[in-house]
């Protein structure tokens, strides 16, 4: 049942451990531009080889660590690695405000793991004003919700607009197996959303009390995905066109973790498979 109304609070302490995973993919694209000169110094600066046919049509097959994800959609919280574990009967989880009006359409829970998840979980987001739910999913036990990144995800029954400056926050039932992680540095956010603390409920469930606390910066059990708010994410500058400006903003952020575009596959690093969806709507944008 979703319903909850705010009041003061404060959050417990968790149990460290550490966990990281990979899967290994191999992604391969086909832009049909003269791109010879801008893809050879891309390719040239992170030691891949190319064909020396790339004129009307530019083929670059390649192989790259990344986790399952839809290009363009962003996981509002990631783990970053390290951090503290823990388990908590209460339900639980983070109060945030969007930087910029976001479009919420699947609620998560962190699998620590990768390995499947030991209980369902019932997830929902709230205004903080009110309490008002705005929407709610329940996470499937085992494999039975698909993998984004770190957390496994369920759609919304409807889409949910959010406002920036807004105060929004998360809650999760059943968090006594499945841990949930926090710590500052070790919890990453989306450029799209402010963090502002823990939240916890009094009870497994969405009623009534709810607790504020503040506490180290980050944490994810929790989750939500943001759809892209841009008609065209690859157009990193703003000027309607994804050209040698997005492409050298984009190499501006190589290896790093932006919670957003040119992060464009939702893998939390800027890598190759960006570099290729970047060249793949090389261009004029829609």
């Amino acid at each position: 049942m979703l319903a909850a109304r705010p009041v003061d609070g404060e959050t417990l302490t968790p149990i460290d451990q550490q966990r990281s995973t990979g899967t290994f993919v191999v992604g391969s694209i086909l832009t049909g531009r003269p791109l010879r000169g801008i893809i050879d110094k891309g390719l040239a600066l992170m030691n891949l080889k190319t064909s020396r046919s790339l004129h009307a049509a530019s083929v670059v097959t390649i192989g790259v660590f990344c986790l399952r994800a839809e290009a363009g959609f962003a996981n509002a919280s990631f783990h970053l690695g390290g951090g503290t574990f823990s388990n908590l009967g209460n339900a639980t989880g983070w109060r945030f405000t969007p930087t910029s009006d976001i479009i919420v359409n699947e609620l998560g829970y962190f699998d620590a793991d990768q390995d499947g998840l030991a209980e369902s979980h019932e997830v929902g987001l709230f205004r903080v004003s009110d309490g008002a739910a705005l929407g709610g999913t329940t996470i499937l036990a085992g494999f039975g919700s698909p993998l984004r990144g770190d957390s496994r995800f369920e759609p919304t029954p409807t889409p949910m607009e959010l406002t920036a400056g807004v105060e929004y926050y998360l809650l999760a039932n059943n968090n006594l197996i499945d841990d949930f992680v926090s710590g500052q540095g070790n919890v990453g956010f989306a450029t799209q959303i402010d963090w502002l603390g823990f939240v916890e409920g009094s009870a497994n469930d969405f009623s009534d009390p709810i607790f504020f606390g503040r506490g180290v910066p980050g944490n994810l059990g929790p989750n939500f995905l943001i759809v892209p708010g841009l008609a065209c994410p690859w157009d990193l500058d703003g000027d309607g066109d994804v050209g040698i400006n997005d492409f050298l903003d984009l190499l501006g952020q190589w290896g790093t973790a932006p919670g957003g575009p040119p992060d464009f596959d939702g893998d939390f690093m800027v890598g190759i498979v960006d570099f290729l969806e970047l060249l793949a709507h090389w261009g004029l944008c829609p």
